[in-house]
């Protein structure tokens, strides 16, 4: 089980995107994914393969009039094309994929509010305005599916707790057998 998080794949996205990759492990203890680490044929298979395989996916839907550094750099490989203008498409698409197999999807955005694609309407999407606002929400969003993480006495003592109730569930069982034999030698 994994996390899955969608997001502008600029270089100058990677030390933010890290730092989400490092939290998502830290509160949740499973790893997180971004469409940036898969390598190999077929990518975009392996993309919707890892996608459908999460627990929980979080999409940063924000185009490039929200990306300040692609806005002023001109450094995003879709800022030529002008096609993410409003919405990040690719992202969007991984949405719909998370969506479609039903896993547990977070849209966030930066920026303004407005309306998003139509296949997102009826979601909420969270809205930030700085990286930090954005680490807040990711956090936020990962406490409600984190994973506890078991010690050894933990795991001991679930077991004898899980015994004992197996016990007394046992001898109840005995004694309204008991009962019943009783009651119909009477």
């Amino acid at each position: 089980q994994h996390v899955f998080f969608a997001t502008n794949l600029c270089n100058n996205r990677k030390k933010i995107n890290e730092i989400i990759i490092r939290l998502s492990g830290t509160v949740t203890a499973t790893p997180c994914i971004i469409g940036e680490n898969i390598e190999g044929f077929a990518i975009q298979h392996q993309i919707s393969e890892k996608i459908r395989h999460s627990y929980v996916m979080i999409a940063d839907i924000s185009g490039e009039d929200q990306c300040d550094s692609c806005k002023s750099k001109k450094t995003c490989s879709t800022l030529k094309k002008g096609k993410d203008k409003l919405f990040r498409l690719n992202t969007c698409i991984e949405a719909g994929i998370a969506r479609g197999a039903h896993i547990s999807l977070y849209l966030v955005a930066k920026g303004n509010r407005q309306s998003p694609p139509f296949m997102f309407r009826d979601m909420e999407i969270q809205y930030y305005d700085n990286d930090c606002e954005l680490l807040a929400i990711v956090h936020n969003i990962l406490r409600r599916h984190r994973r506890r993480v078991l010690n050894l006495d933990e795991i001991i003592e679930i077991a004898k707790k899980e015994e004992q109730k197996a016990k007394e569930e046992e001898q109840k069982a005995k004694e309204e057998q008991k009962a019943k034999e009783e009651e119909q030698k009477q």
